[in-house]
């Protein structure tokens, strides 16, 4: 599944790079991917096993939110699902503390176009990005990272969401794209490029 994915990827960029198109995170990132286990609150026993796991073995866990870009968390709020992603981060955070990669900032809110330096999609990061964050863990720096407890997760959400609204007041033509892309726009992708 990643392999088909990711060859459909480079597929479409390739078909599209002279198109001078801002590629969008559900373009980029096919516009049909199922985001129902990005929510899923089952992944989260996983992570309880694990705390405790550490704490028994004396193991010191250090747990992270991946980055995301802007255009995915776009994509759920306005699909009206954004007050289940506080709730999940809600509840991570009642687990373990965290350091969270995905809340705004300059890293991932600049536009997914063939510039972009940071991310190849939405939720794939170009290998320099993925070294700093490596990085910003391993030497714990945590200068990208913003720790998130139980205490904060609330003010860090709202935080999120007011940038998330201005990111779409500021390119409404791009969210409107993302806001009507459907599954079946997938279909039309994927036999458009699998032709090539």
């Amino acid at each position: 599944n990643t392999t088909k994915y990711s060859i459909e990827t480079v597929l479409a960029s390739f078909q599209n790079k002279n198109n001078n198109d801002v590629l969008i995170y559900p373009y980029k990132e096919l516009a049909n991917k199922e985001y129902s286990r990005d929510l899923d609150f089952h992944e989260l026993e996983k992570v309880k096993k694990a705390v405790l796991y550490a704490k028994e073995n004396d193991i010191n866990l250090i747990l992270y939110y991946s980055p995301i870009h802007i255009t995915k968390k776009v994509h759920i709020y306005l699909s009206g699902r954004w007050e289940t992603w506080k709730k999940l981060k809600r509840e991570l955070a009642n687990i373990t503390p965290y350091y969270d990669y995905s809340l705004c900032n300059d890293f991932n809110s600049t536009l997914l176009d063939e510039n972009n330096a940071n991310y190849v999609d939405s939720i794939h990061l170009q290998k320099d990005f993925e070294v700093l964050i490596i990085n910003d863990l391993l030497l714990g720096d945590y200068k990208l990272g913003t720790y998130v407890s139980p205490q904060n997760v609330d003010e860090l959400s709202l935080k999120d969401e007011k940038c998330i609204k201005a990111f779409i007041h500021q390119n409404p033509k791009l969210c409107d794209k993302i806001n009507h892309l459907q599954k079946s726009d997938r279909q039309i992708f994927v036999s458009q490029f699998l032709k090539c």
